[in-house]
């Protein structure tokens, strides 16, 4: 199968997809299950990937634009540059290998092949969906055994002159919405072990009865076994790869979404001339933004459900919670 990324040294231009990954490096009848999981984690066609040949290392990080002026020939002036600095980017083992008792497996009317493809489908769109959940949450609110989040890098994003975070004060079934930009200048998905995506063959073992200690046989139930696992990380390179509106209330009034707070998350929490790629939410958070829109066109039929603000899609996604205050509960009196 001929490489999706570039050779080591070339330019990459940072145009392929987390899901160009899965396919590239998966085996070839894995290819129609990765398929089906994908529309269930938008994440994964959303973000960009590249491959990197560590599962730790270093990339530059954009902390300040520089300052440019006109001057007069033969005069001087102070020069601001780009202030930069360096970010340690990690990569997490994620695990998504799985067991089925070989009786089960046998017993399934489908056949065995048929029982054996569910598993793997199943654990990978769960892995999938726990990965999604890490780029939002991270080590605080995800798998801490995984990698840094961006709301991790949202807290240390400077107030000034962009404040990257909205705090809409919702205290009762709240969420969040992101607008997030992917790309090498902002955020994607680093593939560690150039991108490898591990997984074994099929094979039996016993597990559970130990070992007999005349015949060193091993007894207990046999089972079907598969390894499937992957080096994931998150690679930001500015803060303007992202913000967030935060404590969107889905049940108190005036805490909620609508249009109005979606253009305040778009034109006052990035620079002039740079927008987000999308806004993620999770579909309860879409419905109450409908709900507040024009419910008729002028010719009376039902408008049309939105999917964009100003021609950013809005892409609809589980990973995001709609319960975020438990993630850190107020301290009892």
């Amino acid at each position: 199968m001929p490489p999706v990324f570039p050779a080591p040294g070339e330019n990459y231009t940072g145009d392929k997809t987390f899901a160009d990954v899965l396919r590239a490096n998966l085996a070839e009848q894995t290819i129609p299950i990765v398929n089906d999981v994908i529309d269930a984690v938008p994440e994964v066609s959303f973000f960009t990937a590249t491959p990197v040949h560590k599962n730790s290392y270093k990339t530059l990080h954009v902390v300040g634009v520089p300052e440019t002026a006109f001057r007069k020939p033969g005069t001087l002036r102070t020069y601001s540059t780009a202030t930069t600095k360096l970010r340690n980017v990690e990569c997490a083992f994620l695990d998504a290998s799985w067991l089925l008792e070989t009786s089960i497996a046998r017993a399934n009317d489908q056949g065995e092949a048929a029982a054996l493809a569910m598993c793997a489908k199943l654990h990978l769109q769960s892995a999938l969906f726990k990965f999604a959940q890490q780029i939002w949450y991270g080590v605080e609110g995800g798998d801490p055994d995984g990698f840094v989040g961006l709301n991790a890098l949202l807290e240390l994003a400077p107030d000034k002159p962009h404040k990257k975070v909205i705090d809409l004060e919702g205290t009762k079934d709240c969420t969040s919405v992101y607008a997030v930009r992917t790309g090498l200048d902002s955020c994607m998905i680093a593939a560690g072990n150039d991108g490898e995506i591990r997984q074994g063959d099929i094979y039996t073992q016993k597990y559970g009865g130990g070992v007999d200690p005349v015949t060193k046989e091993i007894k207990g139930a046999e089972f079907y076994s598969q390894e499937i696992s992957a080096w994931l990380g998150l690679q930001v390179t500015s803060y303007h790869a992202v913000s967030k509106m935060k404590n969107v209330s889905l049940t108190q009034d005036g805490k909620g979404l609508n249009a109005h707070n979606l253009r305040r998350l778009i034109y006052n929490t990035f620079p002039p001339g740079i927008k987000p790629d999308a806004l993620f939410m999770t579909p309860f958070a879409w419905t109450q933004y409908c709900e507040t829109l024009v419910a008729f066109s002028p010719s009376g039929a039902p408008a049309e459900m939105r999917n964009n603000v100003d021609g950013i899609p809005i892409i609809l996604t589980t990973a995001i919670m709609n319960n975020e205050e438990t993630l850190n509960p107020e301290p009892e009196p």
